[in-house]
């Protein structure tokens, strides 16, 4: 009797409603506890420019635009809110229905259960661009792995969400500047699909996958100049601060400022003494903030005007030339803080909450429970990076083995391994770029490495039995 309810139990939560149920009640959810939209100091600024219709290449112009679209419909948060709320449980419960019809039990449910872990949940109703990226690479992971494993999909079908995740790996790769290297190990999931929409018939390493790979990897590659050439943006030239931050880093190790005449001329902010006490290898805000507060200018500033930018360009290139072992030294510790994750990451997301940077609003119940549940783990391992990269590194080699281990499973473990480099060659990429310790960063490669062991699992489950 025992045994007959378990089953029947099973039963009840393999069926389509029950998932379906789940992931409408989870969009929900989110959408309630973070209403109307979490907004920090960077989602203010492009809301402001999508309200104005005036864009600055500081952040990447494309989500302000397409807020600048759903601002038409209703002003504010709100829609950005439900739009990213909706491609993460939408693409979870594709994962779940693709996964339900091939394993058996409710393995697949995990994908759901993964939804309301701390680590997913925590930025989810944040209007970052971070987040937009990774819910839309999530959702077009979902698109693609539901093209590659459905027995017949109409051709039609498969066409539309070959298309759709197309659409969504291409906005995901113009929300932040560093997105490509997240996107790059997806791009032969994408062409095999492509293939299998063609003809039917796809191969990993075929010609037909790298050449289509190539052309998907230059068209996404073109899309934000394309993008910046119709739109116009103000430039801003984002990419000083990194060169401003570079040079403080080696300036700190070499003892003498190494900055541009114009930065050591500017009498109003520039100060060696107090660089050095700004100086920080967690993060470069301190050098270019300032503290309103106290009334404090920051003692580097940026600039716009291109007879000063070339020669940043040329005195950055010349430090790093000469100091290489410093300005190695110095990026190594940016990145190890950024591995390590001093702060608290659910700090950054608490802030705006306690400061209602967007308007005043009462709190539901609801909304403070999961706000504590959220601190309560922002503490623990789940929110160090080292922690994913670990994680990632041990599931791609798990993943390699099993390709030739597990012959039925090859198509999933080749899955699993694109997700492991993708969440990887994002984490790497900030050996270059990092400039704080933030978990943000890292939030696509958390997803991945969930996914990707949520696979695992399961097909181990499944079709591994007694042999792992």
């Amino acid at each position: 009797m025992r045994f007959e309810s378990l089953r029947n139990y099973v039963t009840y939560l393999r069926h389509p409603l029950f998932s379906t149920i789940v992931a409408l009640s989870g969009s929900l959810f989110v959408i309630v506890i973070f209403y109307p939209g979490f907004l920090s100091s960077d989602s203010l600024e492009q809301l402001r420019q999508a309200r104005l219709g005036i864009f600055s290449d500081a952040h990447p112009v494309a989500m302000s635009l397409l807020w600048r679209g759903l601002i038409n419909i209703h002003d504010g948060p709100l829609l950005m809110l439900v739009l990213q709320s909706t491609s993460l449980w939408m693409g979870l419960y594709l994962l779940t229905k693709v996964y339900m019809s091939r394993w058996r039990g409710i393995c697949a449910l995990l994908f759901l259960v993964a939804g309301i872990t701390p680590n997913m949940l925590i930025y989810a109703g944040v209007i970052w661009k971070d987040v937009q990226m990774t819910h839309a690479f999530l959702l077009a992971t979902a698109l693609i792995v539901w093209i590659l494993n459905t027995d017949r999909p109409t051709r039609k079908g498969a066409r539309s969400a070959a298309f759709f995740a197309g659409i969504l790996l291409v906005y995901g790769t113009l929300v932040r500047h560093n997105a490509l290297a997240a996107v790059l190990p997806m791009l032969p999931l994408f062409a095999c699909s492509l293939s299998r929409c063609w003809d039917g018939v796809y191969n990993f390493v075929s010609l037909r996958t790298m050449y289509l790979s190539i052309i998907i990897f230059f068209l996404i590659l073109s899309a934000q100049p394309l993008l910046n050439a119709v739109v116009k943006p103000q430039r801003d030239h984002f990419i000083q601060y990194i060169q401003l931050y570079d040079l403080a880093g080696i300036s700190m190790r070499v003892d003498k400022p190494l900055f541009p005449e114009w930065i050591k001329n500017d009498k109003t902010r520039y100060d060696w003494r107090k660089i050095e006490l700004s100086y920080q290898h967690y993060t470069g805000n301190q050098l270019f903030l300032d503290h309103h507060w106290t009334d404090t200018l920051a003692p580097l500033s940026m600039t716009r005007d291109p007879g000063r930018l070339a020669e940043l360009d040329s005195v950055w290139m010349n430090a790093v030339i000469t100091y290489w072992p410093q300005w190695m030294d110095h990026k190594l510790g940016c990145f190890l803080a950024l591995m390590r994750c001093q702060d608290l990451s659910w700090n950054s997301v608490d802030s705006v909450l306690l400061k209602q940077e967007y308007q005043q609003q009462r709190r539901s119940l609801l909304s403070a429970a999961t706000i504590s549940y959220l601190t309560f783990f922002s503490g623990t391992y789940l929110f160090r990076p080292w922690i994913w990269a670990y994680l990632a590194i041990a599931g791609l080699i798990v993943a390699t083995v099993s390709i030739k281990r597990f012959p039925q499973s090859r198509l999933q473990s080749v899955i699993s391994c694109h997700l492991f480099l993708s969440a990887l060659l994002y984490i790497a990429g900030y050996a270059l770029i990092s400039s704080a310790d933030d978990f943000r960063y890292v939030y696509w490669s958390t997803f991945a490495t969930i996914i990707g062991w949520i696979v695992i699992i399961g097909e181990v489950k499944e079709f591994g039995s007694g042999k792992v």
